[in-house]
């Protein structure tokens, strides 16, 4: 660099150039060096970074998966909770059912009319029972009611209006035979039988045939009313309960002369109507339902009080008042409950129920505690547990009864409208129908669907002729 010059001076200037060029390479490499240690330290940040980010996806990937496994359970316990939810109408009428059988009472009459039993020596002082009238369907016929209307003078056709809002027609599209398939009470069973139709008739037993011919005759109307549907929709009928008893031998000769008497005849000619039929309506049937909102549905018992028209009551029916609580003590069945017993019930009331707008208390359709006040012996929670569990509430329970009182809608109709209570509480206003309910599923308390009742008081030991109020 020197000697490629003219001269010194142009020399030094190049020198100092090439200085000045080598200063500005040095600060370039400086910088580099500086961004190389930055871009380092970002590598390593990024890197660092780069494990965080998977260590959260496999963190989120492990909690995704516990979250849909826990979803699955949930989703799973929903659908159980809504099953026991839905099925707690049906359990509660499995459980109904039960303590019928095992009163020994019958949905049809059948045969012979049961034995009417006294109510029970109450066992201690005080005593506190449920009583209803009956043991209430609400549909349909009485067969009890047809046969004190029948005492009475009724006709077939009077009877079947007073029960099913018209009388009987004849129907010209009854088909010549009907098909029995499976096993009634008796032990006889039927696989796929066809029976000419008004022969099958003559083999129902669903009324004793001692009775009056004129309600034989409109049982007969509505046994057959009732198979004409089934074999109108291509179906068999079963004998047994479910649908109507009938056994291999045709039944007495008074039966078989009131099915010549109303031979096709049905109530609804052509178009039958679901002419269902019990052994008691329990003195009030059902003005009209909505879920046959063409069937006009007849008062059984105008008057429970009037002996002139409680029918039931004529006709002899051994449910026409009874006392209800599945209550086994010594000496077998008894339905009185003492005071704790009784209080038990309003207290399952109070921790399943709010006030209402009028101040009555209503049961709460998504209670929690629901599950825990089946009876005790059905993994319900025993009385002292309630009781606690109200306290813990901030909600005092009811631990003393001076007074209970069931009133109506009105003297002449079937709803039991309020309970009211009267103890170291109160007083309190319940709702009839929710009571119901919770009775139904607390007292071990399997008595009848009625929705009204009476409260029974007894005030010594021994009583048994309760004062229903």
């Amino acid at each position: 660099m020197l000697f490629s010059a003219d001269d010194l001076e142009k020399s030094a200037h190049q020198f100092q150039y090439f200085n000045a060029n080598l200063n500005t390479l040095s600060n370039t490499i400086g910088r580099l060096g500086e961004e190389i240690t930055i871009f380092e330290s970002n590598q390593a940040t990024a890197k660092k970074l780069r494990d965080d980010l998977a260590f959260l996806r496999s963190q989120y990937q492990s909690r995704l998966s516990s979250s849909q496994r826990q979803l699955s359970s949930t989703s799973s316990q929903l659908a159980s909770v809504k099953s026991s939810i839905k099925n707690l109408t049906a359990k509660q009428e499995q459980l109904i059912l039960e303590k019928f059988a095992a009163s020994g009472g019958s949905e049809t009459i059948g045969e012979s009319a049961p034995s009417s039993k006294p109510v029970p020596a109450a066992p201690f002082s005080p005593s506190w029972m449920i009583g209803t009238y009956g043991y209430p369907h609400r549909i349909g016929m009485s067969q009890y009611g047809a046969r004190g209307r029948a005492i009475k003078g009724q006709s077939y056709q009077t009877i079947l209006s007073a029960y099913y809002g018209r009388s009987a027609t004849k129907a010209t599209n009854i088909p010549a035979k009907i098909t029995v398939n499976g096993c009634n009470e008796y032990g006889q069973c039927w696989s796929n039988v066809r029976y000419d139709f008004e022969t099958y008739v003559k083999h129902i037993y669903e009324m004793p045939s001692s009775w009056p011919q004129q309600a034989l005759r409109a049982q007969a109307i509505a046994a057959r009313t009732y198979a004409l549907r089934y074999a109108l929709q291509g179906k068999s009928i079963c004998p047994s309960q479910s649908c109507q008893v009938i056994k291999k031998e045709i039944n007495a000769t008074a039966w078989q002369q009131a099915v010549d008497a109303t031979k096709g005849m049905t109530v609804g000619g052509n178009n039958p109507l679901p002419t269902f039929y019990h052994s008691a309506a329990g003195g009030y049937t059902l003005s009209k339902t909505t879920w046959v909102s063409y069937w006009i549905y007849k008062d059984g018992i105008k008057d429970f009080y009037n002996s002139s028209t409680a029918y039931e009551q004529i006709g002899g029916s051994p449910w026409y008042h009874a006392g209800w609580g599945d209550r086994y003590r010594s000496g077998g069945y008894n339905p009185w409950m003492s005071t704790e017993e009784f209080s038990d019930i309003f207290n399952s009331f109070l921790l399943c129920g709010a006030k209402n707008s009028s101040g009555v208390y209503e049961l709460k359709p998504d209670c929690s505690y629901m599950q825990y006040l089946s009876p005790v012996d059905r993994g319900g929670w025993p009385m002292t547990t309630v009781r606690n569990k109200l306290t813990e509430l901030g909600i005092t329970p009811l631990t003393s009864l001076s007074a209970v009182v069931s009133t109506f809608v009105s003297p002449s109709q079937a709803n039991t409208a309020s309970v009211y209570v009267s103890g170291n509480i109160g007083p309190l206003t319940f709702s009839g129908r929710h009571f119901r309910d919770i009775f139904t599923l607390r007292a071990k308390g399997l008595w009848s669907p009625t929705y009204r009742f009476d409260i029974g008081y007894c005030a010594s030991s021994g009583c048994t002729n309760p004062d229903f109020r």
